[in-house]
């Protein structure tokens, strides 16, 4: 018969698994295995928001070089090229400036 007094009482990490002795190790194991649960996480997120900014970025340069080439066309053929009043003529001079400049 085992006297369960004395049995050996363990405290697992509720995130990692791992056993301790004692319930402050447990603990302390909880805190850094959730640490770096979200520095995992914040991690992710930000390669995540990366492959979005640079997929947006190809995107954004293939309109400009296509709109290049378009306007390089017209005014070959046509001299000048005009802006319509519905276009917003401060943007579409940052968006030349940013890419000329």
């Amino acid at each position: 018969m085992e006297n369960k007094m004395y049995a050996r009482q363990a405290f697992k990490c509720s995130v990692c698994g791992q056993e301790y002795d004692n319930a402050m190790n447990r603990a302390h194991c909880e805190l850094n295995c959730i640490r770096k649960q979200e520095e995992e996480a914040k991690k992710a997120a930000y390669l995540k928001k990366k492959e979005e900014q640079d997929a947006r970025h190809k995107e954004v340069v293939e309109a400009y070089d296509r709109f290049h080439e378009l306007l390089e066309k017209y005014t070959a053929d046509y001299g000048t090229f005009v802006l319509n009043s519905n276009v917003d003529v401060p943007t579409f001079s940052k968006l030349i400036d940013h890419f000329w400049f």
